[in-house]
């Protein structure tokens, strides 16, 4: 194992990370897109930078990302994997996360397009789409009072106060319960299992497919 800062949105780390893992390991046989921004902006209050720093990360770089790997795996000539983390907002979205859903949605674009394009090399290619997941350092923003003053810039002014007003109106823990058809959030680990699956042998004849990994929260 080894461990690597860099910046998904700087396409020479990007390409840095997959030399390292080359020369490291011998090839690249997985690669989970799992980085990204998730910065609650409303469209009318998300300026160019804010939308360039999310799309940046979370479409840009997830696809140069995905690129590089694919190179490296082609070259390898033994397949692979590549599996997109993205978002039920990009399907339907909630009205707080322009960018984020906006970058989400073309990330789902690529995924079948290279699903399609990299067939031929065995390299397959799919997405999965969390819900509403919770941690514990979300969970402390919320006790807290942070998450909205945390989250979002200091120029997205209208995003802050109606989130604050949320916030302090108890909408979020409700959202994470009575409106969740489960009762409750999805956990980190539990769309860690989804990745697990579609990077396994169970999934060997899976591609271009997105595995929505969200207790029925888009079927409400």
């Amino acid at each position: 194992m080894v461990g690597v800062q860099a910046d998904v949105a700087n396409l020479d780390d990007s390409r840095r990370v997959i030399d390292l893992a080359v020369q490291r390991f011998g090839r690249v046989d997985i690669l989970v897109n799992n980085a990204a921004l998730y910065t609650p902006s409303l469209a009318l209050d998300t300026s160019e930078e804010l939308f360039d720093s999310v799309v940046g990360a979370d479409l840009k770089g997830a696809f140069f990302l995905a690129q590089y790997a694919a190179k490296a795996m082609i070259t390898a000539g033994s397949g692979g994997r590549i599996i997109n983390l993205l978002s039920v907002d990009a399907f339907r979205p909630m009205g707080m996360l322009a960018a984020y859903a906006s970058a989400k949605a073309g990330l789902w674009a690529a995924t079948q397009n290279l699903a399609k394009e990299l067939a031929p090399h065995q390299i397959l290619v799919n997405a999965v789409t969390p819900g509403a997941t919770i941690t514990e350092e979300r969970l402390a923003m919320f006790r807290e009072g942070t998450f909205a003053l945390s989250q979002v810039p200091e120029q997205a002014a209208a995003t802050r106060q109606l989130l604050q007003s949320r916030v302090e109106a108890g909408a979020p823990a409700q959202m994470l319960t009575t409106m969740m058809p489960l009762g409750r959030p999805g956990w980190p680990d539990e769309i860690a299992k989804a990745v697990l699956f579609l990077a396994s042998d169970l999934a060997s004849y899976i591609s271009g497919a997105n595995l929505v990994v969200d207790g029925a929260q888009s079927l409400r």
